[in-house]
């Protein structure tokens, strides 16, 4: 379920059985897509992340899929 709070959308998720936040990021992406969103944003500082993302982006049902990557102030932003 989404909800907005100054123009941020937020998600609430049920508990799920991934341990690893790699898989559990996909997770929200894909429950985003049902939901009718076409657009999301990953941030993420781990490289696996990215991979996996760009790798199942096609089964995601997005538009665009955004990654922000890296650390602080120094962000690579891809589509």
């Amino acid at each position: 379920m989404f909800f907005r709070n100054q123009g941020l959308i937020y998600l609430e998720f049920p508990l799920v059985s991934h341990e690893e936040a790699e898989t559990r990021l996909l997770l929200h992406a894909l429950d985003a897509s049902k939901e009718g969103f076409k657009k999301v944003m990953v941030r993420t500082v781990d490289t696996d992340v990215v991979v996996l993302a760009i790798t199942y982006f096609a089964q995601l049902s997005l538009n665009e899929l955004w990654i922000a990557y890296g650390v602080l102030d120094i962000l690579l932003y891809t589509t």
